[in-house]
């Protein structure tokens, strides 16, 4: 249900551990409490959900026009920013979904979404520092992100090569998730096999 500042549901990207261009979609809880408070109207909300709805379905290029008029209609709420940066990003459109992330932030530099989308593009871009920075500045903005704590460790796994910070972040995951999750678990037993052989190497 929404506060009286604008509770949303907002889709986020989540990466799995391989390279792909157009990860799955994951959809978490996030809260926008703009400074001034914001009465939304029943057209807005309903509008808003049917935007998540399409971006469910994965009917990218309806969803891409559905925030393109949200996003011309209400300039001011960088939900229906990140979520059309996510419609871009999902039809390859990189340069515009950047900018709608810009826009975003912008408009409130501390709605931790942003921070996490951009860690996604960065990724995509292979700018895997970059990518890594903007997903600790998700984390340090909203510690319990899920998925920002689990593209970090897939950073650290894949292209750090830090076994320890994957290990780390991965394990933050699986001790809060309310079901076990069979994939991550194999990726948690991957890695404390490796980090085992690499300690053994080393002799220590």
């Amino acid at each position: 249900m929404l506060n009286k500042f604008a509770s949303f549901l907002l889709l986020l990207l989540v990466g799995c551990a391989s390279v792909e261009p157009l990860p799955p979609l994951e959809i978490i809880d996030s809260i926008e409490e703009p400074d001034v408070e914001q009465v939304l109207t029943e057209e807005l909300q309903q509008q808003y959900r049917q935007g998540l709805q399409l971006l469910q379905q994965e009917a990218y290029a309806r969803a891409l026009t559905h925030w393109q008029a949200l996003a011309q209609d209400y300039p001011d709420y960088p939900g229906i920013w990140v979520n059309l940066a996510i419609s871009q990003y999902q039809q390859r459109q990189w340069s515009e979904s950047w900018l709608s992330l810009e826009r975003a932030e912008g408009i409130d530099a501390e709605f931790c979404p942003i921070h996490a989308v951009k860690g996604l593009l960065a990724r995509q871009r292979g700018q895997f520092q970059q990518a890594l920075e903007r997903y600790q500045a998700a984390l340090a903005c909203n510690p319990n992100d899920l998925v920002s704590h689990k593209n970090v460790a897939i950073l650290y796994d894949l292209y750090q090569q830090d076994l320890a910070q994957a290990l780390h972040h991965y394990r933050i995951v699986q001790a809060q998730q309310s079901e076990t999750d069979d994939q991550l678990s194999m990726w948690i037993s991957d890695l404390e096999r490796r980090q085992a052989q690499h300690l053994a190497s080393e002799g220590k």
